[in-house]
């Protein structure tokens, strides 16, 4: 990917790599994006012939290290630093996860993170000033007019969506809707994505519904595997609330898919989602009670559909940009 100017004359730029104009308003900025993970030094002497004013790429990958061209780094989250319940990372992954952020922090005129929480992680895990690392979250992409059939029949469900990694704790999920349906509220479980890597603490996700919910509810509760964006729309825009359990989230984008189609959110206090959920939704202790507490109330209280997709529609390209914009005038004027 290229990032350029609008006002300069556009170079050529080849398939699968994608050119993008952007409005700055100071100087003419052109910036280079994704180099490949195998070619660090094919794309270090590319950079420096290309007389790039900046890189722009992901922390978590090889990044071209050519002389007088400053870098702006990407890194979306470092939540895997913390201490992981469900096993020790292979030699590659955490390679990826902490060697290579750490090398290519080092010197970088400017960081971009997803959500504060995340800012205060690099500054921690990595000695990276704060005042280096700005926030740019997600735009949104709205599901359009699509709507299919009725995904559940006509039943009430509540909704968890993601590829279920053991950090999406979907078994304190399952708790949690246990609860609230033991107390009286009659709601089914959808869990739209796919099932993940293993659990080694709960095993498979067969395994985990049946096991915490038991087989008198095990029925209420819908695995779909995998879904095509529009048929996940037409799951969220159903759902009486949806609900967010992770142990580790670098921003937590359902929570902004489903305000987007005025579906209240209940999240659990940890990392992102506090941040991220708290002015459009409930976040709670993550415990079954707590949480089956929180979904009662959220699937049985009018919710502010207007105030729900206002605040979706307020996570914009525009938003998401103007840091990396910030840092390019930053790094045209010349100021450290």
């Amino acid at each position: 990917m290229v990032l350029i100017s609008e006002r300069d004359d556009a170079p050529v730029v080849e398939p699968p790599h994608e050119l993008i104009r952007v409005s700055h308003p100071r100087q003419p900025f052109v910036a280079a994006l994704n180099f490949d993970v195998h070619a660090e030094g094919l794309a270090r002497v590319a950079a420096e012939r290309a007389d790039l004013h900046a890189i722009i790429g992901n922390a978590q990958f090889h990044m071209p290290r050519p002389r007088h061209v400053p870098r702006i780094v990407v890194l979306y989250e470092a939540a895997f630093m913390e201490p992981t319940p469900w096993g020790v990372y292979s030699a590659y992954s955490y390679r990826q996860l902490l060697t290579l952020p750490r090398r290519n922090l080092a010197g970088a005129r400017g960081v971009v993170c997803l959500a504060e929480h995340g800012r205060q992680q690099i500054s921690r895990w990595f000695d990276t000033p704060l005042d280096r690392i700005r926030i740019a979250p997600p735009s949104l992409e709205p599901f359009g007019d699509w709507i299919g059939p009725p995904p559940m029949d006509g039943r009430p469900y509540v909704l968890q969506v993601g590829w279920f990694h053991p950090r999406k704790e979907v078994t304190l999920a399952l708790a949690g809707w246990r609860d609230a349906v033991e107390r009286g509220l009659d709601v089914d479980l959808v869990l739209a994505g796919t099932e993940g890597p293993p659990d080694r603490r709960h095993g498979s996700m067969g395994r985990r519904i049946l096991e915490t919910v038991g087989a008198d509810l095990v029925s209420r509760v819908r695995f779909t595997g995998s879904v095509p964006r529009a048929e996940l729309g037409a799951y969220y825009r159903g759902a009486s609330a949806v609900l967010m359990t992770s142990i580790h989230e670098g921003f937590g984008i359902p929570a902004i898919e489903a305000a987007s189609v005025g579906v209240p959110v209940v999240a659990v206090c940890r990392a992102s989602l506090p941040e991220v959920v708290g002015p459009i939704g409930a976040v709670v202790e993550p415990e079954p009670a707590a949480i089956g507490d929180a979904l009662l109330h959220a699937c049985t209280t009018t919710r502010d559909v207007a105030a729900l997709k206002r605040y979706a529609a307020s996570f914009s390209v525009e938003r998401q940009v103007a840091p990396f914009l910030e840092l390019a005038d930053r790094i045209e004027a010349k100021v450290a």
